[in-house]
């Protein structure tokens, strides 16, 4: 109980606390229709500054993904309607990585020694793993949606992953699905309804996204293949021997 409670894991418990209050109390106002109901207010407020409310918008959007708030695809569809597709997909991609960024130093420092006792031998099997090829296992996990954003963003932090590379994975790992979201939210201007947003462009989109999917686990599984063969190489040399 007192390493759970230990003071360097206090912020991190806050932003988690905090995530869940504003999803109850305001999660009816991060939602597509809500958009949809307010896009004209929403694009009237953006035209009267662009640029100001490209900065405001990503460093919400930062704000948001730092405390792991459940709204981001939301508010990735909502940049690609106040920006187009490309600008909501660089201003979006921006404050992601930055939110991300945040959140995975946090967890970084809270995490640290939280591993119990019994998993401390498969933990550091993964690890291992992790670090023969953290960036191909980095952009695995952002490019297959198999866990929550949210979760993406603390996962490596259990795993000591370099800053550096976090970053680099996180920024380019997350711009196909982002663009996904921000051409959905950059077709908002020319539709009445959300049905009208399912269209032969938006299912290429997503196929494109499982393509990219399977090009990322390729480097691990070819890894995991050679590393095998030369593994059963070296017994059958041994036997022979």
């Amino acid at each position: 109980m007192t390493k759970i409670l230990d003071k360097k894991r206090l912020p991190l418990w806050g932003i988690l606390t905090l995530s869940v209050l504003v999803y109850v109390f305001y999660g009816d106002y991060f939602s597509l229709s809500f958009i949809q109901d307010q896009r004209e207010n929403i694009e009237a407020l953006k035209n009267q500054n662009p640029y100001l409310s490209a900065v405001v918008y990503a460093l919400f959007y930062a704000t948001a993904t730092a405390f792991s708030l459940p709204f981001g695809t939301v508010l990735a569809v909502l940049g690609g309607f106040l920006f187009g597709a490309l600008g909501g997909l660089l201003v979006v991609t921006i404050g992601a990585t930055i939110g991300a960024t945040i959140i995975f130093l946090i967890s970084k420092r809270a995490l640290g020694g939280v591993v119990p006792k019994r998993y401390q031998k498969t933990y550091h099997k993964v690890k291992d793993k992790f670090e023969e090829d953290s960036l191909s296992y980095l952009f695995f996990i952002r490019l297959v949606p198999l866990f929550p954003f949210a979760v993406v963003n603390i996962l490596p932090a259990f795993f000591d992953v370099k800053t550096r590379v976090y970053v680099f994975t996180t920024f380019f790992g997350i711009i196909p699905g982002t663009f996904a979201h921000t051409y959905l939210g950059d077709a908002f201007v020319e539709v009445e309804s959300l049905q009208g947003l399912i269209s032969p462009q938006v299912v290429t989109a997503i196929a494109l996204l499982g393509v990219l999917a399977v090009l990322a686990v390729l480097p691990i599984a070819v890894k995991y293949f050679r590393s095998k063969y030369k593994k059963k190489g070296a017994d059958h040399a041994t036997k022979k021997v």
